[in-house]
């Protein structure tokens, strides 16, 4: 991985966080205030899950030359830190998870990514 890779990747993950601190929720990659499903993408979404807020970090940070290889390779740093290999969308809709545990675990994959 590149110097360039690695900026890409901690780019999306840190602004994944942000956007997961923003508003955070299950079940669906992204919701707008009437906590109806919308796209990650849509302008009318202001909760996203972890997957949903990988996505919309990529598209939002294009401009830094963020790829969908860059959201493949932020999702692995987050894979890795998971119980048995589970993927991200079953770890954020899991019943009594948390957001503050999903913001935990992107401070993990993004200290992970900086040592």
């Amino acid at each position: 991985m590149t110097a360039a890779d690695k900026a890409a990747e901690l780019t999306i993950l840190t602004a994944t966080r942000a956007l997961i601190a923003q508003g955070w929720t299950q079940t669906y990659y992204a919701v707008d205030v009437d906590n109806n499903a919308v796209s990650s993408l849509s302008d009318n979404a202001v909760r996203w899950c972890l997957a949903g807020g990988l996505t919309r970090a990529v598209f939002d940070n294009s401009a830094a030359e963020a790829s969908t290889a860059d959201r493949h390779a932020a999702d692995e740093a987050i894979v890795r830190l998971l119980p048995d290999n589970m993927n991200a969308i079953t770890w954020n809709d899991a019943p009594k998870r948390t957001q503050a545990e999903v913001l935990a675990l992107l401070d993990q994959a993004i200290a992970s990514e900086t040592s």
